[in-house]
């Protein structure tokens, strides 16, 4: 069962909404666009994305790439689980802001 709140997806195996634990993500990350040459680089163990072209360091969106795959991952496992993915959090948490608090 898909519930959408305002612009916002919540995931809810069945339809019964009280006694689930609720884990959260967001949908968007910092950077908008990559550049042609983005490639992803390891340094003392830590990741970072670059372009060979502009000499800079981009982002990987990792931060909550990761958390998404966890949430859908639990979803597959997990009997009773809510999902609440927002977006718009990396500009001023937008979605939360808006997250009708009663599902979640």
């Amino acid at each position: 069962m898909w519930l959408k709140v305002k612009g916002e997806e919540l995931k809810v195996k069945d339809k019964e909404l009280k006694g689930y634990p609720t884990l959260v993500c967001h949908l968007d990350q910092v950077q908008e666009l990559h550049s042609d040459d983005f490639c992803v680089n390891e340094e003392d163990g830590t990741l970072y994305g670059w372009s060979e072209k502009n000499q800079l360091r981009e982002g990987l969106g990792a931060d909550d790439k990761n958390g998404i795959w966890v949430c859908l991952r639990c979803l597959e496992e997990c009997p009773r689980l809510k999902v609440f993915m927002a977006v718009g959090e990396e500009k001023g948490c937008i979605g939360s802001n808006h997250a009708v608090i009663s599902y979640i």
